[in-house]
C-alpha cells in the first residue's frame, strides 16, 4: 500500500526536483553562449539522476552497504547513471570511449543486479551468455535513445520515456513486484514533470548525456521485474522495443511535424508496445490468473 509519505517523497518530490532542473536547463545563459548549451547538458541528467535516487529513497530507504537486495542495486545503477551521464556532459570523449565506458557500466550494472542467479542458478556457460545478450539489447536501446535526443525537440524526449515509464511500472506491477513498479513510477513521474516543463519551452534542444538515466535505470528495472517477479519475456521485449517506436515519431514525415504535436506523435506511438506489454502481464496479476 502506498502511504501518504512515500507518495510525497517517491512521486511528488521527484517530479518537483526534475521540474526544477529543466527549468534550470531552458532559463538562458546571460550573456548568451555555448554557457547555456554546457549548462542544459548537465543540468538534466543531475536533475533525472537526483530525481530518481530521491524516488528510490522515499520508495525504499537508502541501501545498505553493500547492498543486500537486488533492490539496492537499483540505487546504485541509478547513482552510476547520473555520475556516467554527467560525465558526458563536462567532460565529452570520443565516440569508442564513450561506447566503451557505457558497456562496462552495462555489464557491471546487471551483473551486480543477476549476482543471486548467477551464483545459484545459472551455469558458467548460461550465465555470461545471458548477461551479454542483456547487454546487447540495454545498449541498442541506449543508442536508439541518444537518436531521439537528437531528434526530439521540446517536451518529445522525456513525454515519450514518461509513457514508457509508466506503463512499465504497471507491467511490472501486475507482474507482482510493487516495489519495482513504484520505482519506475517514481521516475516516470520525473520524465513527466520535465515534460510538463519543456512544453512551454518548446524549443528546448536535449543532449546525449539526457539519455544516460533512462537508458541504464528502466532496463534494469525491467530486469529486475523479469527475473525476481514474474514479468513475461514478451512485456519484456515490447518495452525493450518501445524506443525505437517513439524514435520513429521523430524521424521522416512525423519528423517534420511542430515540437508539441511530434511529442504527441511519439507519445503516442510509445504507448503501443507499452500497452501490449501491460495486456500480456496481465495473465501475471493475481485477480487475472490463470
Amino acid at each position: 500500500m502506498i502511504t501518504p509519505s512515500m507518495f510525497l517523497l517517491g512521486v511528488l518530490l521527484p517530479a518537483l526536483v526534475a521540474g526544477l532542473a529543466i527549468v534550470l536547463a531552458v532559463v538562458p545563459a546571460r550573456p548568451a553562449s555555448e554557457r547555456g548549451e554546457r549548462r542544459r547538458a548537465w543540468a538534466v541528467p543531475l536533475g533525472l539522476g537526483a530525481a530518481t535516487l530521491v524516488g528510490h529513497w522515499g520508495v525504499t530507504g537508502l541501501p545498505s552497504v553493500p547492498p543486500a537486495e537486488s533492490t539496492q542495486w537499483l540505487f546504485v545503477i541509478a547513482a552510476a547513471a547520473t555520475a556516467l551521464g554527467l560525465a558526458e556532459a563536462l567532460r565529452p570523449v570520443s565516440f569508442g570511449w564513450t561506447w566503451a565506458l557505457r558497456s562496462v557500466v552495462v555489464v557491471s550494472a546487471l551483473a551486480l543486479l543477476l549476482r543471486p542467479i548467477l551464483r545459484s542458478t545459472w551455469g558458467p556457460i548460461e550465465g555470461p551468455l545471458m548477461v551479454a545478450a542483456l547487454a546487447i539489447g540495454a545498449s541498442a536501446s541506449w543508442a536508439i535513445l541518444d537518436r531521439l535526443a537528437d531528434r526530439a525537440r521540446g517536451p518529445g524526449f522525456p513525454l515519450a520515456l514518461s509513457v514508457l515509464a509508466g506503463g512499465g511500472a504497471v507491467a511490472v506491477g501486475l507482474s507482482g513486484s510493487q516495489l519495482v513498479a513504484q520505482l519506475a513510477g517514481a521516475l516516470a513521474a520525473a520524465l513527466g514533470a520535465a515534460a510538463s516543463v519543456a512544453w512551454l519551452s518548446p524549443g528546448l534542444a536535449w543532449s546525449r548525456s539526457a539519455a544516460a538515466v533512462p537508458a541504464l535505470v528502466l532496463p534494469a528495472l525491467w530486469v529486475e521485474g523479469r527475473f525476481y517477479s514474474e514479468l513475461p519475456w514478451s512485456s519484456l521485449a515490447l518495452l525493450a522495443l518501445a524506443p525505437g517506436f517513439a524514435l520513429a515519431g521523430a524521424v521522416g514525415p512525423l519528423g517534420r511535424l511542430g515540437p508539441r504535436a511530434g511529442a504527441l506523435a511519439q507519445a503516442g506511438l510509445t504507448s503501443l508496445p507499452v500497452a501490449a506489454a501491460v495486456a500480456l502481464a496481465l495473465p501475471a496479476s493475481s485477480p487475472f490468473g490463470l
